[in-house]
């Protein structure tokens, strides 16, 4: 199990980073200076470690549900969206084709060359929007039964104490999954650990674990 810190933004007074926290292991989700989000990862027992693993269960089924939703967003090309809001002023058939052409959008999206540079057998692999091709720090998201996996690999040898993953929000080389992880970014802003609600898969994760 691990632990959620919500802590102020530097850069916006409106926006929280978050620290999660797992034995040895932190991970750290934020905003930075540049505009741009990132997934950090750090082991206090060996700062200069090639690859960090931290896993993602449903004991914080909030935190666990924002991971949930990004991996599927970027799984099923699902990034072109309309919401309800949008279409209060279309009459029955400008809703229609505004579906349709939103679902031909992402289904181009599902074929590009992009698509298939960013899903491995299955997995999300995010190299880092900074550096060289070959010297980019990589981001794994592999999902495993009720469990993601975020794995941090160094491939930048520079003097950084983590791993830090960049996800640029203008010109990513994975455009347009990057408004994935920006969208997740906003989600977790909805999440104060200091009110944290038990949700019925942490009370059955925990049922399970004491059996």
């Amino acid at each position: 199990m691990y632990t959620v810190k919500r802590i102020q933004n530097s850069n916006c007074e409106n926006l929280y980073d978050y620290r999660l926290e797992n034995d040895d292991i932190v991970i750290l989700l934020s905003f930075e200076g540049n505009l741009d989000f990132y997934m950090s990862a750090l082991d206090k027992n060996n700062n200069q470690q090639d690859t960090i693993i931290f896993p993602i269960d449903k004991s914080n089924y909030q935190i666990y549900s924002c991971f949930d939703r990004l991996f599927n967003t970027i799984i099923d090309a699902t990034i072109y969206k309309t919401h309800s809001e949008d279409l209060l002023f279309f009459d029955d058939d400008e809703i229609k084709e505004r579906l349709d052409r939103i679902e031909r959008m992402n289904k181009r999206l599902k074929d590009s060359y992009t698509y298939k540079e960013l899903i491995r057998d299955g997995n999300i692999v995010w190299r880092s929007d900074d550096g060289d091709i070959d010297s980019a720090n990589t981001l794994t998201i592999e999902h495993n039964d009720d469990m993601y996996f975020l794995k941090f690999k160094r491939n930048n040898r520079d003097l950084s104490f983590s791993i830090p993953i960049r996800f640029r929000n203008s010109g990513s080389d994975y455009e347009p999954f990057n408004l994935a992880f920006m969208e997740f970014y906003n989600s977790l802003q909805n999440y104060d650990p200091e009110y944290h609600q038990i949700h019925l898969e942490e009370v059955l994760l925990e049922l399970k674990l004491t059996k």
